[in-house]
């Protein structure tokens, strides 16, 4: 599990794709030390698991099924990536639950300012997963969504976010990944066995209240 709070920025080495999955190597010391081999990566909020490590650098392996879902199939050598390791009983729960599961990827399709912050809407092909003032993790970044339509959900960045995040480099036609609220999954998925069936106290505890 992770946060959603970025820790480093770090540089992709090198990355191979084919239809059988493939690799990346990232550079970064910040997140290679104390990093073992089996530790969960997210990289662009997408978990993967630490296959080598040495001082400055982290090799992952990618399914196939993640080439498909997210945009790992698009890093090449220099790219920039967001990394975070995984959360710590100790640590602190500075963003919101995220499981590095990517969702979906959508498209930057509009950005402005204003004062010290940057507003980016991001097209989804579904939001019934995407609540206004709730949680959505972008490129591995936990966000507060600020508003919702129909298939786009806009969020505001703080200039530490733009800053320390390759949220700050982003533009127009962009691809990002999605990660929606957990919590929201679990909900649609028990709306979709009960809907059409009345609320009673047997309904509830079945599904687990």
């Amino acid at each position: 599990m992770f946060t959603g709070i970025v820790e480093d920025v770090g540089t992709v080495v090198s990355a191979h794709h084919s239809a059988r999955g493939g690799a990346i190597c990232v550079a970064s010391r910040q997140i290679a030390e104390g990093t073992r081999v089996g530790d969960s990566i997210a990289v662009c909020g997408a978990c993967l698991t630490v296959r080598e490590v040495s001082r400055e650098m982290m090799t992952m392996d990618i399914m196939p099924e993640t080439l498909r879902t997210t945009t790992l199939s698009k890093l090449k050598r220099n790219d920039a990536v967001n990394l975070e390791r995984a959360m710590t009983g100790a640590g602190r729960f500075g963003g919101h639950l995220v499981t590095g599961h990517i969702d979906t990827v959508g498209t930057v399709t509009h950005m402005r300012s204003e004062g010290n912050a940057r507003w980016l809407c991001i097209s989804l092909p579904d939001t019934r997963f995407v609540a206004h003032k709730g949680s959505i993790a972008l490129d591995g970044v936990s966000l507060t969504v600020s508003s919702v339509g129909p298939q786009s959900a806009w969020v505001s960045l703080v200039p530490h976010t733009t800053a320390h995040t390759t949220l700050g480099t982003q533009h127009v036609g962009r691809r990002m990944n999605v990660e929606y609220d957990i919590l929201a999954r679990y909900c649609e998925r028990i709306l979709a066995h009960t809907r059409g069936t009345p609320t009673t106290t047997e309904m509830l505890e079945r599904n687990g209240f």
